[in-house]
């Protein structure tokens, strides 16, 4: 990294950037500076005209800056002027995995709306049938789904999804399996709970 900066290779910087702070950083240094980092990359290539690996940087920044804990609030706003670059210059696989953080946000942030209404948890990955065939995409999608069945109040769906969800060996996908095993873990803990709760009250109702 320090050879770019030595030999003022600017226009590299993006490229370098998406491979090690979007792939590999992650498992050694702070996220949060993964995805400054990854934020740069993104100013960097819309200067230098690629919009292509621009965005790309911007949606790992987004991710990355998603499991970080960024403000969500902040990170919506973020996450529509990509989407407003993506539309700009046509880029598909960008909007579609925009997309979905956006979705899972937007449920997030505003969760009693969310609650009424759960078509989107109900069909799961089922109405993406075409989506579901880009590289990568059905991993992304059953993460956002275990993120949201999670934060909605729906163990017995974010449970559901985190079974679904394929083993990530891609090195984007080992940090999405990770997120995902850890909210697979908490759910898991709330439906024994329930469990027990259950047990509990027909002992008490056998009393």
């Amino acid at each position: 990294l320090s050879l770019l900066t030595r030999f003022n290779a600017t226009s590299l910087i993006p490229t370098v950037y998406l491979g090690f702070y979007g792939m590999i950083a992650f498992n050694s240094e702070p996220i949060m500076h993964c995805a400054d980092q990854l934020h740069m990359g993104f100013q960097i290539g819309m200067s230098v005209g690629e919009p292509t690996i621009a965005l790309l940087n911007g949606l790992h920044y987004i991710q990355k800056s998603f499991v970080g804990g960024r403000n969500l609030v902040a990170l919506s706003k973020e996450i529509d002027y990509q989407l407003e670059i993506s539309e700009t210059h046509d880029d598909n696989r960008s909007k579609r995995f925009l997309g979905l953080f956006n979705e899972t946000l937007c449920q997030i942030i505003d969760k009693n709306k969310a609650r009424a209404d759960t078509t989107t948890l109900s069909e799961g990955a089922g109405a993406l049938d075409e989506e579901m065939k880009i590289e990568g995409f059905s991993e992304v999608v059953y993460f956002h789904r275990v993120i949201q069945s999670y934060w909605l109040g729906y163990a017995d769906r974010c449970h559901y999804f985190a079974q679904k969800s394929a083993p990530g060996e891609a090195a984007v996908g080992r940090l999405l399996k990770l997120i995902a095993s850890f909210y697979h873990g908490l759910a898991a803990l709330q439906i024994l709970r329930k469990k027990k709760s259950k047990v509990e009250m027909k002992e008490i109702a056998r009393a």
